[in-house]
């Protein structure tokens, strides 16, 4: 777990919400897209999104560009499957963590 995700998992138990780690949902035969996060009792799924997948500076075109393929990828299975997702980015969670926690209380009430 990155420390980014373990400020997400320990906002999670400050909160007082039970979550799962690495939760797979079916892509196709065989083959699965794992979230960072998932709330079984909200049916919410959160992604963490860390600067060195999702952040463009200096990184060649192709390994952003399959980044986003996969996002795309994920939030469109999370949707097919009825599932509601949070991507939080490492900024946000940096920079301005207060909204990062309003974001997440908003989505369990």
């Amino acid at each position: 777990m990155s420390s980014l995700e373990k400020s997400i998992a320990d906002l999670l138990d400050e909160v007082g919400v039970d979550w799962l780690r690495e939760h797979p949902l079916p892509y196709t035969k065989g083959h699965w897209r794992y979230y960072d996060f998932y709330l079984p009792q909200h049916k919410l799924l959160i992604e963490v999104d860390g600067d060195y997948w999702h952040n463009s500076q200096g990184k060649p075109s192709w390994v952003i560009m399959a980044a986003k393929k996969n996002d795309m990828l994920k939030n469109w299975i999370a949707k097919k499957e009825g599932y509601r997702l949070i991507r939080i980015g490492e900024k946000e969670i940096q920079e301005n963590f207060s909204l990062v926690r309003e974001r997440i209380t908003e989505e369990l009430s």
